[in-house]
């Protein structure tokens, strides 16, 4: 070195020290490497997207996982500049675009975004996210609806929840997809509406018979993913597509079937051999009400066919309300009465002035007479100056 400046002959700078690869060893084979930016890109995210809340991983760690290593792949500036990577030192964690953990953050934020939430926007909140919006959508604490433009699915906190309790009783046993009812509930429930049995949400039953009886159906969300069937009440059986459909479990005068099994408290929601057969009313697991979401199907088919005969003014609704017998015309009059009485009486109030502060610009004139005269002011008389006037 000292040679070379002596005598002038020129210097060659050492070459800077290449990055050091990660020496460890990887759980993938260079084979399963996507050979593309953009497919290493993607693999990383994926695995990034798996870790529990979203934890930030070393870029050992990544390299472990998923056979991409960040120190000398190119991918790594595409990584630190993506919108949903977290950089933390040099460390890496998934950013969704919600802070969601669980079914109970998720519930907050859906009632906190008023104008619902695609399911695109939360598939990637956490690990199971989407179990949990199908079952919230089974059980009709979340409401599901397709965008008609764009084809993506909404979420909507439900908000207040009205139920009605269906006029039956329902003896349970657990492990079994079959209730036993005390009145026929086949006017009011359709098959594939939600159902609540006890303190646990069902759908009505909608399985297809395909074949032999041999393994019990699969929960209503598996069988019917679309968002048409996410609805928790329905104007017609769902997916019949003939009238000559044939289903695994009955539903009649007697018999209410379930989705699921109906749970043991010893073995939650498994179903016992004789998961097809309902128990005899009164006995089993226990006598049960039924609840579900809005008024009941006859109900609500009586109202479409009334509708047209609504009367269409207030007068028109008192006089038929009299004719039903539902009322008097002496209520009607006295009810008039009252709120012809009330409208009177509703009069309307003074508004009370606030007395202006006067402020003095004359300063000097602060602890004269004058001064003092001039700062006072009240509802009779004012001051202007140094004279007085009573107000008219």
């Amino acid at each position: 070195m000292w040679k070379n400046l002596a005598y002038g002959q020129p210097t060659v700078s050492a070459a800077p020290p290449a990055p050091a690869a990660t020496t460890s060893g990887t759980d993938v084979s260079s084979i399963e490497v996507p050979t593309t930016v953009v497919g290493r890109l993607h693999n990383i995210l994926t695995y990034l997207n798996s870790i529990p809340n979203h934890q930030p991983v070393s870029i050992q760690d990544i390299y472990q996982h998923t056979g991409i290593d960040l120190n000398i792949d190119e991918v790594a500036d595409r990584l630190r500049n993506n919108p949903k990577v977290r950089v933390v030192n040099d460390t890496f964690a998934y950013k969704a675009k919600y802070d969601i953990k669980d079914k109970d953050q998720l519930q907050h934020v859906l009632k906190r975004v008023n104008e619902g939430i695609p399911g695109s926007d939360l598939k990637d909140c956490y690990q199971g996210v989407e179990d949990d919006l199908r079952e919230l959508s089974r059980a009709g604490h979340v409401i599901c609806i397709k965008n008609t433009e764009t084809g993506v699915e909404v979420f909507y906190a439900r908000g207040f929840s009205f139920y009605t309790q269906v006029g039956a009783l329902a003896t349970v046993e657990g492990g079994s997809y079959v209730t036993t009812v005390n009145h026929d509930v086949t006017a009011e429930l359709r098959r594939g509406d939600a159902i609540r049995v006890g303190d646990h949400w069902f759908r009505v039953s909608n399985a297809e018979k395909k074949g032999p009886m041999g393994n019990p159906p699969q929960p209503f969300t598996s069988i019917h993913p679309t968002v048409a069937n996410k609805s928790v009440s329905s104007m017609a059986d769902l997916n019949l597509t003939s009238k000559k459909t044939k289903y695994m479990l009955p539903f009649d005068a007697h018999h209410l079937p379930l989705d699921m099994p109906y749970p043991d408290h010893r073995h939650g929601h498994l179903h016992h051999p004789k998961w097809d057969i309902a128990p005899k009313f009164g006995k089993g697991a226990g006598t049960v009400a039924l609840l579900k979401h809005g008024c009941t199907n006859d109900i609500r088919q009586l109202w479409r066919d009334t509708v047209n005969n609504w009367p269409s003014d207030r007068a028109a609704l008192e006089k038929k309300l009299v004719q039903s017998g539902l009322t008097t015309q002496a209520n009607l009059d006295a009810t008039r009465a009252k709120r012809k009485l009330h409208i009177k009486s509703k009069g309307k109030v003074a508004r009370q002035k606030k007395q202006r502060d006067i402020k003095i610009t004359n300063t000097h004139l602060i602890g004269t007479e004058l001064g003092q005269v001039l700062a006072k002011g009240n509802d009779s008389e004012f001051t202007l100056g140094a004279v007085k006037f009573e107000k008219q």
